[in-house]
């Protein structure tokens, strides 16, 4: 939900903090791990949710990219990053607003 926020109130800060992130050293292994575990988290826990096929469909969303992102490799995945930031960067504003709702429904259910 921050990230939803930050997007639609600062788009362009949201877009050279992309850039910014993509040039730390532990970038490429933090953005699996935290993709894998995202997914592990959302598989282990859809039983307990009102709407278990979309969070399991969350969940191997989360485990693919995590899976394809080790597979593309590092500097693939950087310069994906830093010109998905650049191209994106208009669009930013009109994204953080529209995931609003569906970070909400990730709360509630």
């Amino acid at each position: 939900m921050m990230f939803c926020v930050y997007m639609a109130y600062a788009p362009h800060a949201f877009s050279i903090k992309i850039i910014s992130f993509s040039q730390w050293r532990y970038f490429h292994p933090f953005e699996i791990v935290a993709r894998l575990i995202a997914g592990l988290l959302f598989l282990s826990d859809s039983v307990k949710t009102t709407s278990p096929l979309i969070i399991n469909l969350i969940a191997f969303g989360f485990i693919g990219v995590g899976i394809g992102l080790f597979m593309i490799g590092e500097k693939r995945h950087r310069a994906f990053a830093n010109w998905s930031a650049d191209k994106f960067r208009p669009y930013f504003r009109v994204i953080g607003i529209t995931c609003w709702p569906f970070a909400i429904w990730l709360f509630v259910i």
